[in-house]
């Protein structure tokens, strides 16, 4: 599972639900092209990008999932 649905997107932490449902379409356009992966691989990854689009696009998941990356940035030492 990647640690941040934003890098797994390709998009900024600012990004508009429309560049979000984009970014989702793209990146499963790309994962049914990879011919080099699994079918458990791309299953998963699916499942990951499928995540990721319904918390980015939600406002209550994402002001939660934000709140939890700048926790985690904290945790970490980073400013």
């Amino acid at each position: 599972m990647t640690d941040n649905y934003y890098a797994l997107l390709g998009i900024s932490n600012q990004a508009t639900e429309a560049e979000i449902r984009t970014a989702h379409e793209t990146a499963l356009g790309r994962l049914a092209a990879d011919t080099a992966a699994s079918n458990a691989e791309r299953a998963a990854t699916k499942r990951e990008l499928d995540i990721a689009v319904r918390t980015l696009t939600s406002k209550h998941t994402r002001q939660a999932y934000d709140a939890s990356l700048i926790a985690l940035q904290k945790g970490a030492g980073n400013p």
